[in-house]
């Protein structure tokens, strides 16, 4: 275990650079798997791990993507010739470390991209928690000061350090997780829900917010999820496959929407949605009415029989009307009937 005394951990210095690749050649010391620095024993950079490369007043972050050790050991023979010697020599062992440039630090902000390149020399140290912290929480890291109200999403792999997401600013933006399947996209889900209700009062928030989860898989639906009881939340759990008792209540307004209506049957562009835009455009205009739709069936009944219709039409609406007007004797008698009920 390699003591510092450093302000930095120095890891060593760039020695090629290809691209937004970098090699570094480590120092002697650097070949121990722990460090103490200022006190604290601090885990060595391996494989995934972030480092610093210092370029002046510019600090470049890289990413380790695979080591190599080589050991550089010679001896002479006889007659000479050079040849490897196998015998173990702790400074003849060479660790050179290759690096992903992956951004840079600028104002306290993690930035993406290759503006910076490395260059020949800069030396190359261990990033400290602050510098860990700018880099998984990007531009959260400005906001931060003692009075900012944040939860803990848990510890990073390679450096163990503990990361701080501020409640405010990350749960009023879009939040998205991505990953493989079983990869513990929906346990980072719960795990963010359940750090926030722990640390804020839920009563005190229940007026203000509303916390909608769409659960295809009933991953959710347990009595503890996200650490509240069941009098704070509401389950619905809902079936295409079997009728349940339990119903999400929709607001007839919101169902009543060309918009939705025309998702809900896949209506066509061309025909079926500009329909089903006049129809609910009209239902919205004269719903209130008194007898609207039967004044209006009615308009339409008279305008075809007052248009000379054709045989077929009016045997049609023969056995229609037959059972809303029991007698008529002619079409006359029928428009009059009809005027006197529906008029």
């Amino acid at each position: 275990m390699k003591k510092f005394d450093s302000l930095d951990p120095q890891i060593g210095f760039v020695t090629k650079v290809d691209g937004l690749t970098c090699t570094i050649a480590a120092f002697d010391y650097m070949n121990d798997p722990t460090i103490i620095h200022n006190g604290k024993v601090i885990k060595n950079i391996t494989v995934n791990s972030f480092l610093v490369i210092n370029q002046g007043f510019t600090k470049i972050i890289g990413k380790v993507i695979y080591e190599s050790i080589i050991d550089q050991q010679l001896s002479t023979d006889i007659a000479g010739k050079l040849f490897h010697d196998s015998r173990y020599q702790k400074n003849s062992i060479v660790r050179n470390i290759n690096t992903q440039i992956v951004g840079y630090i600028e104002n306290k902000i993690f930035v993406s991209g290759s503006n910076y390149i490395p260059m020949i020399g800069n030396l190359a140290t261990i990033p400290d928690s602050n510098i860990i912290n700018q880099i998984y929480i990007n531009n959260y890291s400005s906001i931060f000061d003692e009075k900012t109200e944040s939860i803990s999403v848990g510890n990073t792999i390679n450096e163990n350090i503990r990361i701080n997401l501020p409640i405010n600013n990350f749960f009023a933006s879009h939040i998205g997780i991505f990953g493989n399947t079983g990869s513990g996209k929906s346990n980072t889900l719960h795990q963010l829900y359940t750090s926030l209700f722990a640390k804020i009062n839920f009563d005190s928030i229940a007026n203000k917010s509303t916390f909608l989860i769409i659960d295809f898989n009933g991953e959710y639906t347990g009595a503890a999820s996200f650490g509240l009881i069941p009098a704070q939340k509401h389950v619905y759990k809902l079936s295409t496959q079997r009728i349940t008792d339990s119903r999400l209540p929709i607001k007839r307004d919101f169902l009543m929407d060309s918009d939705i209506i025309s998702m809900l049957f896949r209506a066509t562009e061309q025909t079926q949605k500009p329909f089903i835009k006049r129809v609910i455009s009209g239902w919205n205009n004269y719903e209130s009415i008194p007898d609207s739709l039967a004044n209006w069936i009615s308009s339409i009944i008279l305008k075809v029989l007052q248009s000379e219709p054709s045989s077929i039409l009016l045997d049609f609406l023969r056995d229609v009307l037959s059972t809303l007007i029991p007698t008529f004797s002619n079409e006359d008698d029928l428009l009059e009937k009809i005027q006197q009920e529906f008029v």
